[in-house]
């Protein structure tokens, strides 16, 4: 029962209309009526079900055990169902529960939006006016027959046959049609292109449920943007009119899209092909929502082939990137062994694990003086032969170059060895005989020299 009540409120009808599907000459349900147009909604129904459960079924709607079920035991029981589509229908019937406060809000946003004030029922009006705005923001592209833009650009799969179909929608706004350019991308194929009526859709919509999206997507905005304590400037309001729009329009189109067997045959052809569905509530014709070729001198292109992912590569480098890790991971416990070799090394010269001890050569001569006799003279030999190793030479005369070169390019040198030759050369002056010198146990003469 909830699926057939919610496969009917998803095609598009109301509770109201639901229960006219029911007891099309009004007043209230009876049992056959019941019957019938359960049938009707749900043909397979009729077929596992008993009478006696159809009876059951009946008396649980009827709250007041009266025969009957009026149109607010039907409402009761449809806004219980818990499915997403019931629920959102039932927000809206608690929201028509104060319909006085509301109706004061819309009108505050009409005026505010120069929206055109429409009686309850009518269709059509609010859309062609949110058309109407866009082009006075878009002038130039609006007056261009060829001018068009996307309005949506998404995936759509169908369960049936497990395909999943890319999808474009563009609109030329001066030609008053749609063009969806479709893709099959589990075939890797391309559907033809479907030119749609725009101004067909648009006059079906009805104004109260634009106003309500409206209503809706300008709450949003304002959350989204964080906008408190005041209106939405004029930019604001298009930008949020737009999304309606468009919404609207492409929404309208994916839930009337759907497959079906292609006729064509031939090995090129596709398997199946989409079409638009009548839904119930439509007034038109099956098929009229798709037009000819109004003027369109350039067919836009179906989406282009999406790359696939390669699992068996991408495998693959996971596979090499978990054995580079091990590969690292073993390198670094080597390391760390060799860490504790090198460690437990310098424990043996004494030196500990502090690398502040080895900033030298001279930092080993401590070592010689501690532990027994034997390890001393171990120690001494392996001092010996360090100094005497061609790596410490060359360590020394590399210290001794650079510390040359340091001091060959000193300043602060060059003034002091300046400063003592002017000395050494003034005492010379004043002492000629040398007797400072001889004094102090030095020669005169070589002070001079």
């Amino acid at each position: 029962m909830w699926t057939v009540m919610t496969k009917a409120k998803e095609s598009g009808m109301t509770v109201d209309q639901i229960f006219t599907f029911f007891k099309s000459t009004g007043g209230e349900i009876g049992p056959l009526d019941f019957q019938e147009g359960l049938a009707a909604l749900g043909p397979a129904i009729t077929k596992t079900i008993t009478e006696d459960e159809l009876s059951e079924i009946f008396q649980d709607l009827d709250d007041d055990g009266g025969g009957t079920i009026d149109i607010d035991e039907f409402k009761a029981h449809c806004y219980n169902i818990p499915r997403l589509a019931w629920k959102a229908e039932k927000i809206r019937y608690e929201r028509e529960k104060t319909k006085s406060i509301e109706d004061a809000a819309k009108m505050a946003e009409r005026e505010a939006t120069n929206l055109p004030l429409t009686p309850s029922g009518s269709t059509g009006a609010i859309m062609h006016a949110l058309e109407d705005h866009h082009h006075q923001k878009d002038g130039a592209a609006a007056a261009n027959m060829q001018s068009k833009e996307v309005i949506y650009e998404g995936t759509k799969l169908f369960w049936r046959t497990h395909e999943k179909i890319d999808i474009v929608m563009h609109e030329y706004s001066a030609l008053h049609c749609i063009v969806m350019c479709s893709y099959n991308a589990t075939t890797d194929e391309a559907h033809p292109n479907m030119i749609i009526n725009k101004t067909m859709i648009e006059d079906t919509i009805e104004d109260e449920a634009v106003q309500e999206q409206l209503s809706a997507q300008r709450q949003e905005y304002c959350l989204r943007k964080q906008i408190v304590g005041r209106k939405l400037t004029d930019d604001e309001e298009a930008e949020v009119a737009e999304s309606v729009r468009r919404g609207i329009l492409s929404n309208y189109i994916l839930l009337r899209l759907q497959q079906r067997e292609n006729p064509a045959t031939g090995a090129a052809e596709a398997a199946t092909e989409l079409f638009l569905k009548k839904l119930h509530l439509d007034t038109y014709e099956e098929g009229s929502l798709i037009i000819e070729n109004p003027g369109i001198a350039t067919m836009p292109l179906p989406p282009e082939k999406k790359e696939k992912v390669n699992v068996a590569e991408f495998r693959k480098m996971n596979a090499e990137i978990r054995r580079s890790s091990q590969e690292l991971g073993r390198l670094s416990m080597s390391a760390k062994r060799m860490s504790s070799i090198v460690a437990a090394s310098m424990d043996a010269f004494g030196g500990g694990t502090n690398p502040a001890a080895f900033g030298g050569i001279s930092a080993l001569n401590v070592t010689t003086r501690s532990g027994t006799a034997a390890s001393i003279a171990v120690k001494q030999k392996v001092m010996r032969a360090l100094l005497r190793s061609d790596a410490v030479r060359d360590v020394r005369r590399r210290k001794v170059a650079a510390f040359r070169e340091y001091l060959a390019n000193s300043l602060w040198y060059e003034q002091l060895c300046q400063e003592l030759l002017e000395r050494n050369a003034s005492l010379a002056a004043e002492d000629k005989e040398g007797v400072l010198y001889e004094e102090r146990g030095v020669r005169a003469d070589s002070v001079e020299a």
